[in-house]
């Protein structure tokens, strides 16, 4: 986890002090000033649930706007365009409906597929602009068009720039009157508040680091490669490149789900994560019937993918003038985190096991012997 560089954060303040990252369940958040730091995926969440708490007054202390938009909430997806819950609970005639094995799969194959058609809207130019109008509108419609509100928390830059957070509460929490705002940098935390740039004070029982997680992508214990010179961590201390995000030269059998350029930021996570599983079970199939010792991709090929990556990146809102995780918590510099293209285009690489990407080194001389372990005779 990442914590704020906040000089008193951690020996000065007096009160609860906690991570989204490693929350503590056990503390009673309810009667409490509550100071919440970040407006990330995790803060956004935060902010509304405590705000929602009974006794409760809460600020959120934010370094610039973040994108909070639902381009296809799921009531959408229900086809319930006109339903204010934006995630309404299922009825019982949809649960019975879903029970139909063939309708199950037609209503997830249509959230997948409405999904990944908002691919075009990270790219550069006229759809993302009319993208950005669409999201204000819906964020200032959520801020009761609250001047000050819509001028510090909707973005101005590229809609898609850092990750595009649903948020469900989280703008409408600052209408209330126990939710609070500010976008001046935080200097120190006292003994019993949090002290920011415009000389103001805001006293606190709890302070919530909602600031994100490593994004290294760095191996938290050691991995060797072959030649055993180097070690994983330090290879990808400054700039992690893989293969496809799941494997890397000179780390033979090393594969890996959600290593750099990986599906991060279109299309369905999980959806990522179930071809890549099956990618992996590809080449253990081969490798366990072909009598083969150990495979790493070509470091030639796995440059070339990262080339590609970097000029298909250029089109693409996600190397915009904004910081984010994308590139490492910096504002320029290289896209390491997301595959350069959509959902669509990174199942169709791994259908197949592209073996002429990979050194393969047989288990003897002879890389046929398979086939006589396979005869009659050998059973």
């Amino acid at each position: 986890m990442n914590w704020p560089s906040v000089p008193g954060l951690r020996d000065k303040f007096r009160g609860h002090v906690t991570h989204s990252a490693w929350w503590d369940h056990n503390f009673d958040y309810c009667h409490k000033r509550i100071a919440v730091i970040g407006n990330g995926s995790s803060g956004i969440q935060i902010v509304p649930q405590m705000q929602k708490l009974p006794g409760t007054d809460v600020k959120n202390f934010i370094r610039g706007p973040a994108w909070v938009f639902y381009r296809a909430p799921p009531s959408k997806h229900l086809g319930r365009e006109d339903d204010k819950d934006v995630n309404p609970r299922y009825t019982d005639e949809e649960r019975r409906r879903f029970r139909d094995p063939e309708q199950h799969l037609a209503r997830r194959k249509g959230i997948i597929s409405r999904s990944n058609k908002s691919f075009y809207v990270f790219v550069k130019g006229v759809n993302n602009r009319e993208g950005m109008r669409v999201a204000a509108a819906q964020m200032a419609e959520k801020l009761g068009h609250d001047s000050v509100l819509c001028e510090a928390l909707i973005p101005k830059g590229e809609l898609g720039c850092r990750l595009i957070i649903p948020g469900p509460g989280y703008l409408e929490s600052f209408l209330q009157h126990n939710c609070h705002l500010s976008n001046s940098p935080i200097t120190e935390v006292s003994e019993n508040a949090v002290h920011t740039a415009d000389g103001q004070c805001y006293e606190c029982d709890v302070i919530v680091a909602a600031t994100g997680f490593d994004i290294s992508h760095r191996p938290r214990y050691p991995i060797v490669g072959a030649d055993t010179s180097t070690d994983l961590a330090t290879e990808w201390a400054e700039d992690p490149q893989s293969y496809m995000s799941m494997a890397v030269p000179n780390y033979p059998n090393y594969f890996t789900m959600m290593g750099p350029n990986c599906l991060g930021g279109h299309g369905s996570l999980v959806e990522s994560l179930n071809w890549t599983g099956d990618y992996f079970i590809k080449w253990i199939r081969k490798m366990a019937t072909e009598d083969t010792a150990h495979v790493q991709p070509k470091r030639e090929v796995m440059e070339a993918f990262l080339r590609t990556g970097d000029e298909v990146h250029k089109t693409l809102v996600w190397t915009g003038a904004c910081s984010s995780w994308y590139k490492r918590g910096k504002k320029d510099g290289r896209v390491t985190a997301l595959f350069g293209g959509s959902a669509h285009l990174f199942q169709r690489i791994l259908i197949d096991v592209c073996a002429e990407d990979f050194n393969i080194a047989c288990r003897m001389a002879n890389p046929f012997r398979f086939m006589a372990m396979d005869s009659p005779s050998s059973r």
